[in-house]
């Protein structure tokens, strides 16, 4: 089975970090090799989500299992 890079999933779930900031290409260059293993994960400034609280792409990229936080300046 061919599972999605970060790219394809910021697409899939509406999020600007490929579209409008191309973070996601320096974003799989460091987190692929946790990829397999549960992680924590702590995003600063999110935007770009229709609802943030989903974080679906980061949910679908890290299958292992994730806990994501999030800090950000808008509401």
């Amino acid at each position: 089975m061919i599972t999605p890079n970060l790219s394809e999933l910021a697409l899939k779930h509406g999020t600007d970090k490929n579209s409008t900031h191309f973070y996601t290409c320096h974003y799989e260059q460091h987190l692929e090799r946790f990829r397999h293993e549960p992680v924590r994960l702590l995003e600063i400034g999110v935007g770009g989500y229709e609802d943030p609280s989903l974080g679906g792409q980061w949910k679908e990229y890290f299958q292992a299992g994730i806990s994501l936080a999030w800090i950000s300046t808008t509401s």
